[in-house]
C-alpha cells in the first residue's frame, strides 16, 4: 500500500501524545497534526499503528477520566470539607485601601441528596428504584367514565349574541 502523503512513521507517537496530554477528540487533533478530519481519518485506515495509538490513547484518557469522575461522585455522595479564607479591607487613616482582618476556616459540605439516590438506583438497582406508578381508578374503584364533549360557538352578526351548541 502506499504511503499516504505528509505521513509519517513519528505520527502514532506525537498523536498519542496529543491525545494524553491535551485530552482532544479526533477533529481537533486532526488540527493539531496540521491535516483535515477527513485526512486524519484516512491515515487510521491506512496505517494500523496510527489508529491502535490513538485508540489506545483516548481509552487510557477516558479510563483517568472516569476514575476523576468517581471520586467526585463519592466526595458528592459522602460531603467533604473546604478550606475558605475570609480577608475583610477598610481604608485607614491615610484613606488606603488594607487588609483589617483574616479568617481561615473549614467548612463542611453536607452530602448531596440527588447524588446519593443517583449513585444507590445505579449500584443496586434491585433494592433501589426510581420509579413513579400512577393508578387511575373511577369512583370506589369501578371503570373510569370518560365522556367527550363538543362545544361550538356561534356570533351572531346583527345581535352580536353568542349561541352555544354542546353534542354528548
Amino acid at each position: 500500500m502506499a504511503e499516504a502523503k505528509g505521513y509519517s512513521p513519528s505520527h502514532p507517537a506525537i498523536a498519542e501524545a496529543i491525545v494524553l496530554n491535551h485530552g482532544v477528540d479526533h477533529a481537533k487533533l486532526a488540527a493539531d497534526l496540521g491535516i483535515a478530519r477527513s485526512t486524519l481519518s484516512n491515515w487510521k485506515r491506512q496505517h494500523p499503528e496510527l489508529k491502535k495509538a490513538i485508540d489506545d490513547a483516548m481509552a487510557e484518557r477516558d479510563a483517568d477520566a472516569m476514575l476523576n469522575y468517581e471520586a467526585s461522585l463519592k466526595r458528592e455522595a459522602t460531603g467533604y470539607w473546604v478550606p475558605y479564607k475570609i480577608t475583610t479591607k477598610g481604608l485607614n487613616a491615610d484613606g488606603e485601601l488594607v487588609v483589617t482582618k483574616e479568617e481561615t476556616g473549614r467548612k463542611w459540605m453536607r452530602p448531596n441528596p440527588a447524588v446519593l439516590i443517583f449513585t444507590l438506583c445505579n449500584r443496586d438497582p434491585e433494592r433501589w428504584k426510581q420509579q413513579n406508578q400512577v393508578e387511575h381508578v373511577g369512583a370506589e374503584g369501578g371503570a373510569i367514565e370518560i365522556t367527550v364533549t363538543k362545544c361550538y360557538e356561534r356570533k351572531d352578526s346583527a345581535s352580536g349574541e353568542v349561541q352555544s351548541q354542546v353534542e354528548l
